[in-house]
């Protein structure tokens, strides 16, 4: 038994991949506090700690959707296996 990726499906997720990538690399790159005059925002430890995440979130997302896009390029017939003793 051969299971087919669905493509639409693959590029929805490459696609909203990619609008959370945007949005980490809005936060870790653009100076919020200019627009914000929040207190939270304003406090230091927690602007660099949301500075420092959204850099983490930038790279592990990033990375995470390369592989996924390799994968659906290269291995597009084969991203699912059912055998009868195992699950690829």
């Amino acid at each position: 038994m051969h299971v087919k990726c669905n493509v639409k499906k693959s590029v929805g997720i490459i696609f909203s991949g990619i609008l959370l990538l945007a949005v980490c690399a809005f936060f870790a790159f653009f100076d919020v506090r200019t627009i914000s005059d929040s207190p939270i925002i304003n406090n230091d430890v927690v602007y660099y700690f949301l500075k420092a995440f959204m850099f983490f979130s930038l790279v592990f997302f990033g990375f995470g959707l390369i592989i996924l896009f390799r994968n659906l390029i290269c291995y597009r017939d084969n991203i699912i296996e059912i055998k009868e003793d195992y699950l690829i």
